[in-house]
């Protein structure tokens, strides 16, 4: 819908109007000064209307700081795109990517309630579940990558190299996994990323970084999607958690933690969880990162304000970093409520998951 400029004036939180075919999004915003909601909405197809109360329960806004500490998680990508890079293709990739993290924070949740409504140690049903809820993760993540990849084709068509010298422009594919793997199925290198794609060296490290993670992902998505394998084993370790055995395949291949496994190599299976999640959303903030040292951005809507996601689910986002510490959800028990453990409200950093490479 096109709105009138007159109108797009309302909008307390926009100071510069763009002039090269990006969008204004009617992103809601929150004024952290003064604890009010400024909430938008197409009255006709010429005017917008104020909302004189309420406040948004899923999706995204702008402030200078969280609304809510504990729910809300500031999105660094999320900011980079609507700030300066508000075109129609990249806001609907940046849509999909928000609902697949909330749709990870509801994996989250999903497996602690399935711990807590377990019967007993040999409860299979519940073990099942857990099973299940791995196996669209997989999936989940495995698409997400995808849609990175959908960003950065769009985005590299129309944004100009900070590098003077670069090559003309390729098209770029619209996988990941043509970006990162040779056909030969190993992982490429940096160097031949950037010669192969035409893209600089900072946004071609930022793919060959990625590859050894994607590929054991790919792999793990690859083999239960198209080749009928069963999700790993799970057992239980009573008073502990769920747990994975870490010298089999393939755990093996990543880094655990020794606060992450028990007795007999078992690891923790909700470690495994949330540092593919904490993954994901590290992913996007390296990639923001990247595109900032790579190309040349348009100015910004407000460069004072941020990005935040929020979601009923949202603080099983912002307490991954607080249960990475202590992965094992049998610890929590008796807790009033373990679903409201203040989190850091942050994703990013380099903080060590039990995900990453060996």
């Amino acid at each position: 819908m096109l709105i009138p400029k007159a109108e797009l004036n309302k909008l307390p939180h926009i100071k510069n109007m763009p002039k090269d075919g990006r969008a204004i999004p009617l992103s809601q915003f929150f004024d952290d000064r003064t604890g009010e909601w400024h909430l938008y909405i197409p009255h006709d197809e010429d005017h917008l209307v104020r909302l004189l109360d309420g406040e948004p329960i899923i999706g995204h806004y702008l402030s200078h700081s969280p609304a809510d500490r504990v729910t809300d998680l500031e999105f660094g990508l999320g900011t980079l795109i609507i700030q300066h890079l508000s075109f129609d293709a990249a806001l609907s990739a940046l849509s999909k990517l928000e609902q697949d993290l909330r749709n990870c924070g509801a994996v989250l949740r999903t497996y602690n309630l399935i711990w807590n409504a377990r019967r007993d140690q040999r409860d299979l049903a519940a073990i099942q579940m857990v099973q299940a809820q791995f196996e669209y993760l997989m999936v989940l993540l495995r698409s997400y990558y995808d849609l990175l990849q959908m960003l950065v084709r769009d985005l590299w068509s129309r944004l100009k190299s900070l590098d003077a010298d670069a090559p003309a422009l390729l098209r770029l594919p619209d996988t990941f996994r043509k970006m990162v793997l040779r056909k030969d199925g190993e992982i490429a290198s940096a160097s031949e990323i950037s010669a192969t794609w035409r893209i600089p060296e900072p946004l071609a490290e930022w793919y060959a970084a990625e590859g050894p993670f994607f590929k054991k992902l790919r792999a793990i998505r690859d083999g239960i999607a198209h080749f009928g394998h069963q999700p790993p084993s799970v057992f239980t370790i009573d008073g502990w958690g769920f747990a994975v055995d870490t010298s089999r395949d393939p755990w093996v291949s990543f880094r655990w933690k020794s606060e992450h496994v028990r007795e007999n190599r078992l690891g923790s299976l909700r470690a495994v969880f949330g540092g593919f999640v904490m993954h994901a959303l590290q992913i996007a903030t390296r990639l923001a990162m990247s595109l900032e040292r790579t190309v040349q951005l348009p100015s910004a809507l407000n460069e004072d304000l941020y990005v935040f996601l929020r979601s009923p689910v949202g603080v099983e986002l912002t307490r991954l970093e607080d249960m990475l510490k202590q992965p094992w959800e049998g610890r929590e028990e008796g807790l009033a409520d373990p679903f409201r453990t203040p989190g850091t409200g942050r994703a990013g950093g380099e903080n060590e998951i039990a995900s990453r490479e060996r």
